[in-house]
Parts: structure tokens; C-alpha cells; sequence
């Protein structure tokens, strides 16, 4: 059984993060869409390797998921609210934005998660800390921790939440509720799947050929299988959106397991999955910046600056913005602490 520290879940941590920056300038995969499963698959991941022991120490746990996932949050979020502030004061980006209000640095990071418009990838990081929450005292509230049994009452809430953001307008609170609610249904899954007996078994030649027939099939009969989980926006069956969740889940993960042994491959991937948090956090930012280059050079409108999810000629230009999007943020962030380190190193020696 798999345990957190193969290799192969660090590769597809990669694999996921190259599939949101990739989500957020071009979707080559257009026929079975990225936004189907990318965000789910994160939920599954994280879920296998949560350790059931950590119930007996809630408070700990909280403390550490806290540590390792609001305060990178909140402390890009401060540097953000300073970039918005001086966009809008020195290019007249986003003057609507009051960056240094209650509302932009507490209220808006714990609800949508899009308080400023370079930072809205990021959002997902508070929500998976509060499905992390909900997750601990599920066995307690349901009785037990059968798999069955908690499978099926987080599934049931989870297609709930989706039928409810189909037939209303949900406010920002409602909106995180149905996130946490719906990412919960993908978290309780991965944990299934680890203690599973029978996991590695659908790992093999048939699984992927049904796998991959079944989105052919999607594919074919033109369902509408898009949806995003940022804003709770489902469209089409409710149900199909469970199934290309799980059925996008489960070919991330079986090419992560045949990636890891290959050691040129895994190598990135594993640099990409260890660097997840700040490429969530700042590869919007780095497209930013290739457009203050590309939208002059290319004679577009610079209005469109303000637009964070636009991308110059992007069918042909995605890789230039995949490229900085992974890696810019890497590069800054080591930048970042080796400028600390070398700091400390003075301030010792005098």
C-alpha cells in the first residue's frame, strides 16, 4: 500500500499544479477539460495520505494544517494587498479594490478567496485546511469509520451542495460551505483508496483502457462535464461531474505511478510537487508580468493588464506562460531565502 512518502504522490502533485497553471492560460485538453477533475484530484491526493491516527490529536493537527496552509496564505495575501495598492495607485489597475480593508486581508481570503485579482488561484488552500477540519470528527458524528458509510453520507452532501449552486445564487459563506462540502465527497475517497486492499489492482492495462473509454465516450456524446469549483459553477448533470472527477483523478494518478519510473521525469515533477503552495499562490502573478512584455509587443489593448486570465495568442504561446508560471515562482520564492539566509548569516557575524 502506498504510503505518503512514495515518490509517486510527490509526481502527482506535479502533475496536478502543471494542470492548474495550465487551466488558467490553455486548455489543450479541450475534450475532456481540465476543469473537470484538476481541482477534485487535489481533494483525492490529499485525502491518501491523511493518517487516522492524527483524530486522536486534533488540536496538533489543526495547528500544523494551519501553519503549512493559512499562513503562506495570508502572508502572500499581505504582498498582494501591497501589489494591488500600488497598481492601482501607479497603472490604474483595479481601483475598485480597497486592499487593506478588513473585508479584502480576513473576510474575502475564509469566503471566495478572490480578493485580489493576481491572487485568485490561491483559493483553494483555505479551502482544503477547512475540509481537513470537517474531516476529523466524521467517524464520530457518522457512528463509525466505515468507508461505506462515510463515502455515502459525503457523497450525498457533496451532490447536495452541487444541486443547490445549480438552482441558486449562493453568497460568499455558502459558496465556501459548498466547496468544503464538495471537496470533502473527493478527500473521504483518497482516504478510502489507501486503506483499500484492492488499490493497486485497478492500476493496470484494463483499468486505463476502460478509463480512457469511458472519457472517449463522454467526449463523443458532447456531455458538459466543465465546471468551476472556485465559484461553485456546475453545468450539465450533476452527477457527470462526480464521474469525470474521479475518472480525471484516476488517469492523473496512473500516469504520476508509471512517471516515477522514469528518473528524468520524476525529478521535475517531484521539484514541481514539493513547490506546490507558492506556484498556487504566485503563477498569476508571473503571467502578470509576461504580459507587461507580450500585450505591448503585440500591439493589444493595454487595458487587457487588468485582465489576470488573459494571455497573448495564447494556443501558441501557453508554454511560455506554463513555463513561467511554474517556474517563476520556484525561482522567487529560493531567491526569497537565500536573500534570508544570507541576511542571518550577516547579522550573526557582527
Amino acid at each position: 500500500m502506498p504510503q505518503h512518502h512514495d515518490p509517486s504522490i510527490t509526481i502527482a502533485r506535479g502533475l496536478g499544479i502543471i494542470l492548474v497553471v495550465l487551466g488558467h492560460c490553455y486548455d489543450p485538453f479541450s475534450w475532456y477539460p481540465i476543469y473537470s477533475y484538476h481541482m477534485a484530484f487535489f481533494f483525492v491526493l490529499s485525502g491518501f495520505v491523511f493518517n487516522p491516527a492524527h483524530r486522536a490529536e486534533a488540536r496538533g493537527y489543526a495547528l500544523r494544517r494551519a501553519r503549512r496552509l493559512l499562513a503562506p496564505y495570508f502572508l502572500y495575501n499581505l504582498l498582494f494587498a501591497g501589489l494591488t495598492w500600488a497598481l492601482a495607485a501607479g497603472g490604474g489597475l483595479w481601483t475598485d479594490v480597497a486592499p487593506f480593508s478588513l473585508r479584502a486581508l480576513v473576510y474575502e481570503p475564509l469566503t471566495t478567496g478572490h480578493q485580489f485579482p493576481l491572487y485568485n488561484g490561491a483559493w483553494f488552500l483555505v479551502t482544503l485546511f477547512f475540509v481537513q477540519l470537517a474531516a476529523l470528527p466524521l467517524p464520530r458524528l457518522l457512528g463509525g469509520d466505515s468507508p461505506a458509510r462515510m463515502l455515502g453520507a459525503t457523497g450525498l452532501f457533496a451532490l447536495a451542495c452541487v444541486l443547490t449552486a445549480q438552482a441558486f445564487d449562493l453568497s460568499p459563506v455558502a459558496t465556501q460551505i459548498g466547496k468544503v462540502g464538495f471537496g470533502l465527497f473527493f478527500y473521504v475517497c483518497g482516504s478510502a483508496a489507501r486503506s483499500w486492499p484492492g488499490f493497486e489492482a485497478v492500476f493496470t492495462a484494463r483499468g486505463l483502457g476502460a478509463s480512457v473509454l469511458c472519457a472517449v465516450l463522454l467526449t463523443c456524446l458532447g456531455a458538459t462535464v466543465d465546471y468551476n469549483l472556485s465559484a461553485m459553477s456546475f453545468h450539465g448533470n450533476a452527477l457527470l461531474v462526480f464521474f469525470t472527477a474521479l475518472n480525471g483523478s484516476y488517469l492523473v494518478l496512473f500516469l504520476a505511478r508509471h512517471l516515477a519510473q522514469s528518473a528524468k521525469p520524476a525529478s521535475l515533477l517531484i521539484l514541481l510537487g514539493e513547490n506546490t503552495v507558492p506556484i498556487m499562490c504566485l503563477h498569476l502573478l508571473f503571467f502578470f508580468l509576461l504580459n507587461l512584455g507580450l500585450i505591448p509587443a503585440s500591439g493589444s489593448d493595454p487595458a487587457l493588464l487588468g485582465n489576470t486570465l488573459y494571455c497573448v495568442n495564447a494556443p501558441r504561446l501557453f508554454p511560455l506562460y506554463l513555463a513561467a508560471g511554474l517556474f517563476g515562482p520556484i525561482g522567487l520564492t529560493r531567491a526569497a531565502s537565500a536573500l534570508q539566509a544570507a541576511v542571518v548569516r550577516r547579522l550573526a557575524g557582527r
